[in-house]
């Protein structure tokens, strides 16, 4: 591998000094080159030492944040061929810019033994020309699902298209930012390919395979400037099957996905995970069933998750507190479980939380008291246990909606309630809460909703209560107080 090293480098800075003798007229001085391989072996070394423990998320380069839209400063599709009887390779490559003018293009053999080892040789070979340019931001397009699935996990079988994967590494150290993606005529064919294992569906009738080069104006698809999906918004569709034939590898550049309420079935994919540049998902109100996917935490750009109302069962994966960016959760209306709580992490940007009408046990999860942005928590219909935490208290002064109606809370209710002075809905009823009603419900000036029944609360109903000019709703039954 050494050798390899010294080759990339030797060649690297060749032709970068090149670029100066013939566009600059430089001569380089040599004893600049020789920094500039010392300084090139030490980057170079660590981008390859990145790319032989690309199984690590953290030995990964950390790319700037980028939406899936660019903005790109080239869209480049590259394309590989064979020659089977001369048992030859070659790669073409096209670069455009985002006014669809040809920057520059090119044709050139290749030793590759693979097919995606030839375009991720394409690939270095059109940056180091994109270099040339001062243009660093570029998305490439393929039809080969192997190269672009080699690509975004960075892992491949043959030893030679790990050392390519090292020169790409090397490249996003030195400024480069690097997505790829199929192109609209392989997405178009991976969702022909998706529609006919569905039942059939008149929300699809744009969907036909004489219709590939009209993907853009699909129902349901929205478009990036570059042609390619970002969005599929497929919710009320009347769709009947499964997820098993879409091809998740195909739209690693989606950022919106939306299936709810059709009658969609079977386990989620883990395949989903591809979908690295996603920040919406919603495949609530379906017949999906199996346990969560762990994947789904690696869609880090995630903002909104719904996986409401399906028959998902099993446990729910702490690893989704990881995805960092959601405001928006809900699992509500499964079959899950979860006995421990201590691996689940705060999510600090989280505003929204339901996890209703589960299977949920053990008591209070510690975690949502750091949730501190939170402002709708529902609980409700579960076996949770033991009091409320004094720091949900605290923590969560920026409620409007808590719900843990249907539960076995029990403890007595702490004065500490009316720091939530921001609910709108207090719903607590149907579990084992006792002692007084405490006092200070005025404080909680904004609320519309207020349910404590069929607890065990004793003592006189506090004048407080009347004092709650917003009430509409209120409801003390079954209970000890007069």
């Amino acid at each position: 591998m050494n050798y390899l090293q010294s080759l990339f480098i030797i060649l690297w800075t060749i032709w970068n000094h090149r670029n100066q003798v013939v566009h600059e007229g430089i001569s380089p001085n040599p004893m600049k080159v020789i920094l500039t391989v010392q300084t090139l072996s030490c980057k170079y070394s660590n981008a390859f030492s990145n790319q032989q423990n690309s199984n690590l998320p953290s030995s990964r380069p950390e790319q700037p944040t980028q939406s899936a839209a660019g903005p790109w400063q080239l869209i480049i599709k590259v394309a590989g061929f064979r020659n089977k009887k001369k048992n030859r390779r070659a790669y073409v490559y096209e670069a455009v810019n985002t006014q669809g003018d040809c920057m520059f293009f090119g044709v050139n053999n290749s030793l590759a033994r693979t097919a995606p080892g030839v375009l991720l040789e394409a690939m270095v070979k059109a940056c180091l020309i994109a270099e040339n340019h001062v243009l660093h931001h570029v998305l490439f397009l393929s039809d080969c699902r192997g190269f672009v699935k080699v690509f975004n996990s960075r892992r491949a079988s043959d030893g030679q298209d790990n050392v390519r994967l090292a020169d790409i590494n090397f490249l996003v150290l030195n400024g480069f930012l690097l997505r790829i993606t199929s192109s609209p005529i392989t997405q178009a064919e991976a969702l022909i390919k998706w529609k006919n294992s569905l039942s059939p569906s008149s929300s699809l009738n744009s969907w036909y395979p004489t219709n590939l080069n009209n993907l853009c104006n699909w129902t349901a698809i929205v478009c990036h400037t570059t042609g390619t999906v970002s969005a599929i918004k497929l919710s009320d569709a009347n769709l009947s099957g499964s997820l098993t034939q879409f091809d998740f590898t195909s739209f690693y550049n989606l950022t919106h996905l939306d299936l709810n309420n059709n009658t969609l079935g079977g386990s989620i994919p883990p395949a989903i995970g591809n979908l690295r540049m996603l920040t919406y998902l919603d495949l609530g109100n379906n017949q999906f069933e199996g346990n969560i996917p762990t994947e789904i935490a690696q869609l880090t750009e995630l903002q909104y998750l719904s996986l409401y109302n399906n028959s998902l069962n099993g446990t729910i994966p702490y690893q989704l507190s990881n995805l960092q960016k959601v405001w928006y959760l809900d699992l509500g209306a499964n079959y899950l479980v979860c006995l421990d709580w201590s691996n689940f992490s705060g999510m600090p940007f989280l505003t929204h939380l339901n996890l209703m009408l589960n299977e949920l046990t053990s008591e209070f999860p510690e975690f949502i008291t750091s949730c501190q942005n939170l402002t709708y928590l529902d609980l409700s219909q579960n076996y949770l246990t033991g009091p409320i935490p004094e720091l949900a208290y605290t923590n969560l002064g920026k409620l409007t909606h808590f719900n843990l109606t249907n539960n076995l809370f029990e403890g007595p209710l702490s004065s500490n309630i009316s720091k939530l002075s921001k609910l709108i809905e207090l719903r607590l009823g149907n579990n084992n809460f006792f002692g007084p009603i405490p006092g200070e419900m005025d404080l909680m000036s904004n609320l519309q909703i207020l349910e404590l029944y069929n607890n065990s609360f004793q003592g006189m109903i506090p004048s407080s209560i009347g004092q709650l000019r917003e009430l509409q709703s209120l409801d003390l039954q079954k209970n000890y107080s007069y």
